[in-house]
């Protein structure tokens, strides 16, 4: 599966947050994961996948957070926001996210093949 080239994709990163949320928490049996996002070991799902598994499972995604943005509301046009309207596009579903921005059909990184 083809997945996007941004930090949040990595297993090193998802370590990483797992480690900051012990720190925070003073709690280190944590365990901070989602389904598998090992991009290093070709391992890695774009956000459609998570968006369909969600969905069919009743989690009311507009409740979630993508964006890396300090607004209250979503941007809409940052990467990680970009990468969640695409994939309730992908799987033909209404996103109930409110967002800033309309949605660009040209994605704000470097694509690459």
């Amino acid at each position: 599966m083809e997945s996007d080239n941004l930090y949040h994709s990595s297993l090193t990163t998802t370590r990483l947050l797992n480690l900051v949320m012990c720190h925070i928490t003073g709690d280190w049996t944590f365990q901070f994961t989602s389904i598998p996002i090992e991009k290093e070991l070709g391992n890695c799902y774009d956000k459609d996948v998570y968006v369909k598994y969600c969905v069919e499972r009743g989690v009311p995604l507009e409740y979630t957070r993508s964006c890396v943005s300090a607004d209250e509301i979503q941007c809409g046009i940052c990467p990680a926001c970009w990468d969640r309207r695409n994939a309730f596009r992908k799987n033909n579903l209404e996103d109930k996210t409110v967002y800033q921005h309309p949605f660009s059909e040209i994605p704000p990184y470097p694509v690459v093949d």
